[in-house]
């Protein structure tokens, strides 16, 4: 299995795309790569998937769709600074899931 090393990954990071649309799926990636989550994972969290514990520190708490199996993973800053910049915003049209959908077609 192939893996990135930390400077490739550092190269996507800071790649700037012509459309809000690849900017929003580099994110997405970035997402993935510090949380460990699929892409099915990631478009179905649900803001209650998100925990605080009681040192402050947030976690994710759900279950993978492909194999049911119940995962806990501490978000890093990298996930959490993603995470703010899609925070829906007070008079906003809200959504169900932390992210919004993105579609390839």
């Amino acid at each position: 299995m192939e893996y990135l090393r930390e400077e490739e990954l550092a190269r996507i990071e800071q790649k700037t795309f012509g459309t809000a649309m690849l900017e929003r799926v580099r994110d997405f990636f970035i997402f993935s790569c510090y949380t460990g989550l699929a892409y099915i994972d990631l478009i179905a969290l649900k803001p209650h998937n998100i925990l605080t514990t009681a040192d402050g520190l947030q976690w994710i708490r759900t279950t993978r769709k492909k194999t049911d199996i119940p995962v806990n993973v501490p978000l890093l800053l990298q996930a959490l600074t993603i995470l703010e910049k899609y925070r829906i915003e007070p008079g906003t049209t809200p959504r169900d899931t932390v992210f919004p959908y993105v579609s390839n077609q």
